[in-house]
């Protein structure tokens, strides 16, 4: 009798820790509760007045999406130039960048234009690759060049449909991983 007692307490104990960590763990997919948005060095914002919403996601750093809206579906799609406001000079970036959201949406059947939606955006972070960075833990990923981009996708109307703040490292040149970004923001939105 005591052994099944005992047995019965143990795994009350063992479910109220899993379903303890399991909260946590979903709590922590959140960008507000994140390392990041606690890092002054690293929370800095651009476009993004909101960023309540926002979740982890896979593939793209932190997304929100309005609930029951089809992004996309075929259509117009205006894209404002995406400024470089990080705290490094690169004064091709920003057309850089702009230019490959245009190509990335190009690609996924949106046609650049007015009427239809519109995305804002800006650049919060820019690192050029360095090969100090070579030699630490994950060096051949750090020494690359390193991008983070806040965007916001309105509808028609003007209405926050979809915001991403998106960073990632790609090759020598930060203008690579603007590329990457912006592919994979528009796929995003191809897909959903």
């Amino acid at each position: 009798m005591r052994h099944r007692m005992a047995v019965g307490l143990l795994s009350l104990a063992l479910l109220s820790l899993a379903l303890l960590a399991g909260s946590s763990a979903l709590a922590a997919e959140r960008y507000v509760d994140s390392d990041e948005a606690k890092d002054e060095t690293s929370n800095k914002t651009c476009a993004l007045t909101d960023l309540k919403g926002l979740e982890a996601n896979d593939e793209l750093n932190w997304i929100w999406k309005a609930e029951g809206v089809k992004l996309g579906a075929p259509g117009k799609i205006q894209i404002d130039p995406i400024p470089n406001e990080s705290d490094a000079t690169d004064p091709e970036i920003g057309d850089a960048t702009t230019k490959a959201f245009k190509l990335a949406f190009a690609r996924v059947g949106k046609t650049e234009g007015t009427g239809g939606m519109r995305l804002k955006g800006c650049i919060y972070w820019l690192e050029r690759s360095g090969g100090e960075r070579a030699y630490i833990p994950w060096g051949g990923y750090a020494a690359q060049a390193g991008v983070g981009i806040e965007a916001e996708l309105l509808d028609a109307s003007g209405k926050p449909v979809a915001r991403f703040r998106v960073w990632g490292r790609e090759g020598g040149d930060p203008k690579q991983a603007a590329y990457e970004i912006a592919d994979g923001i528009a796929n995003y939105v191809r897909d959903n």
